[in-house]
């Protein structure tokens, strides 16, 4: 990992990575699903995993700062995760029976 990397990263990984949660808390409270703090472990890992792959991905060439870009990236993260877990519960629904 070179200089540049770790000065992207290091604001959001600094102070138990506070900034990175309160983004992440920001932009799954919008979506309005009751998550419990099990969920909350969930998306942080998902954002934490995110933060890496965008730090990854992102190129200053793209006009955009890399703050923009990582909430972008979660936003997707996100609404990916919450669509699978109501698709997982249909499809439990569809094998079970009424007694």
């Amino acid at each position: 990992m070179d200089n540049k990397t770790l000065e992207v990263l290091q604001p959001y990984c600094e102070n138990d990575m506070r900034l990175l949660k309160r983004i992440s808390k920001s932009i799954f409270l919008r979506f309005n699903e009751p998550l419990s703090e099990a969920d909350y472990d969930d998306f942080y890992s998902i954002a934490n995993m995110t933060l890496w792959q965008a730090c990854q991905t992102y190129d200053s060439n793209m006009g955009i700062s890399f703050e923009i870009f990582l909430r972008t990236c979660l936003k997707k993260k996100f609404a990916t995760e919450i669509r699978d877990r109501h698709r997982e519960k249909r499809v439990i629904n569809q094998f079970t029976s009424s007694l």
